[in-house]
């Protein structure tokens, strides 16, 4: 039996092979840990359906700063790998 997409717009949530889709498994794990997404002001999750900009791939570290402000983290300092110090300095009692 082959996964199959049913429509325009479903996807499969149960596989053939009896494991169930990641779609489902990622919205049931956030739930869970009460994560919630980021919308624009009129409350639509910011996607390419609803529109949203892209990111300016020339303007990453930019992007990863204001993502550490929104997320409610502290800001490395200047010249530091960005990703790197988020992961070290993850503080799950500001976000």
């Amino acid at each position: 039996m082959d996964d199959a997409v049913i429509g325009g717009g479903d996807f499969v949530v149960l596989r053939a092979d009896g494991c169930f889709a990641y779609q489902l498994a990622v919205v049931v794990d956030d739930a869970a840990q009460g994560v919630t997404v980021v919308v624009d002001a009129q409350g639509e999750k910011l996607r390419k359906q609803t529109l949203a900009p892209p990111l300016d791939p020339d303007r990453v570290e930019e992007h990863l700063r204001a993502a550490l402000r929104f997320l409610g983290q502290k800001e490395p300092p200047l010249g530091a790998d960005i990703l790197l110090w988020a992961i070290e300095h993850w503080d799950l009692a500001l976000g």
